[in-house]
């Protein structure tokens, strides 16, 4: 008993001696090659074999500063973009160790390029110009085109400067033609600026419309549309007292599929019929006063050409085209066009016979053709369409017979845009205009394909 109490004892007396664990300080300052200071820079501190390691980042003066070290060996490390990793090792001893200068190699720099051949990429073949416009059946089918007049529709899209006074050039299946009423069924893709300085074609690419029509097909394929418009269902023209009583009607389809027995021989059979009934707005200022009717359209045609180079009567200096479709859901399929133009000029008139060629219309001495300008032009043109299918189909294009209803609004915001500005001094309409581009019109589609 007494002999293990002098032991706890003994044990109890030797405690007071220990000496206490002893930390230490490290730090130090990272430079360049040239011994200018990098600041931001990463610092890793690691104890050989010990705990996980202590980072810190250097200020701008490129100093860091580690406490509380424990005797042992460590390495530090330092990483900065655009310098090579630097590791230092060192051992702490009885003391903190003097402070460490650590210097970053500049990093190598390397450049690598990675040449491959790509379709997506600029190459020299005029044929795989990057800048043409592409419109394929489907994009037109859900664009708003009045009359089923494709060709009209997308000669907005062509370069004015590029057309001249003989208009566009369309080339249908390879070969120029001067129709241009393509029946909008048949289309299958719209081509402008394909080629553009080609020398099979003697127009420049954004002066000429390519249109590809469906090929044949081996199992029978038709589409039919009815497009019908009436004056009930469009605005009235700003310069007219009542809506004048218009109505046109659009019938237009196109059946194709095997000819024979065989399946190397196919057809297509197109039929497109057009019946208007137009009248024309009759705005003018008479002894009697003015006269605003709406009166009937026999077309009298008379032209006479005197050209001088000048600023065109179709130059818009400025023009904006957006088209684009939106589907959201099965009820919400929409397309729209966006025009957006600066105004034409017009000439600035006597109204006078000043040279007696027996033409009214001379300039006064020293004013130009076309000195004037109107105010530029907006229509945004939307269409809703629904598909209802007639029956259900497996295959994954999901072909079979389908109805497609639609509804189209040309310049559906009914915004005026004025048209035939006056430039004759001696009319009382001078500078304003006595006509407006179509008010709002809407039109009705029905369509069945099977």
């Amino acid at each position: 008993m007494l002999s293990c109490l002098a032991l706890m004892l003994v044990a109890a007396s030797e405690v007071p001696g220990q000496s206490p664990a002893r930390s230490f300080e490290v730090s130090g300052v990272v430079l360049d090659p040239s011994g200018a200071v990098i600041a931001d820079a990463k610092v890793i501190l690691r104890r050989d074999g010990g705990r996980s390691p202590e980072t810190k980042t250097a200020n701008q003066r490129g100093e860091f500063h580690f406490t509380r070290i424990a005797s042992g060996d460590y390495e530090i490390e330092v990483r900065k973009d655009g310098f090579k990793p630097a590791v230092t090792h060192f051992t702490v001893g009885a003391k903190s160790p003097s402070p460490l200068e650590i210097v970053l190699p500049i990093a190598d720099v390397r450049e690598e390029i990675a040449v491959a051949d790509r379709p997506d990429q600029t190459n020299t073949d005029p044929d795989e110009n990057l800048n043409v416009i592409k419109l394929n059946h489907e994009t037109l089918s859900n664009l708003p085109v009045l009359g089923n007049d494709v060709i009209g529709s997308v000669a907005n899209l062509l370069d004015a400067g590029s057309i001249g006074s003989d208009g566009p050039t369309i080339i249908v299946d390879g070969l120029e033609t001067s129709r241009t009423k393509v029946p909008a069924s048949t289309i299958q893709e719209v081509r402008i600026n394909q080629n553009p300085y080609s020398a099979e074609f003697a127009r420049l690419g954004r002066a000429r419309i390519e249109v590809f029509t469906k090929p044949g097909s081996s199992q029978y394929h038709g589409e039919f549309n009815f497009l019908f418009r009436d004056h009930l269902l469009d605005a009235r023209n700003a310069f007219a007292l009542e809506r004048p009583p218009e109505q046109r009607r659009f019938y237009e389809g196109n059946v194709s599929g095997p000819l024979g027995n065989g399946k190397t021989t196919s057809f297509l059979l197109s039929v497109n019929r057009e019946e208007e009934d137009l009248q024309s707005v009759v705005f003018a200022s008479t002894p009697a006063g003015l006269v605003s009717e709406n009166v009937s359209n026999p077309n009298r045609d008379t032209e006479i050409s005197f050209r001088i180079w000048s600023r065109a009567d179709f130059d818009e200096r400025h023009r904006f085209n957006l088209l684009g479709t939106i589907k959201a859901g099965e009820w919400f399929n929409l397309g729209m066009t966006l025009a957006l133009t600066s105004g034409r000029p017009y000439s600035l008139t006597t109204g006078r016979d000043d040279n007696h060629d027996n033409l009214a219309n001379d300039r006064p001495p020293g004013v130009p053709r076309n000195s004037l300008q109107g105010p530029g032009a907006a229509t945004l043109d939307v269409r809703w369409a629904k598909e209802f299918r007639l029956k259900q189909t497996k295959k994954k294009d999901g072909e079979g017979p389908s109805i497609t209803i639609g509804v189209a609004a040309f310049n559906v915001l009914n915004r005026t845009n004025f048209a035939g500005f006056v430039g004759n001094l001696s009319s009382p309409f001078f500078g304003l205009p006595v006509a407006s581009r179509p008010a709002r019109r809407t039109q009705l589609t029905l369509g069945f394909k099977f």
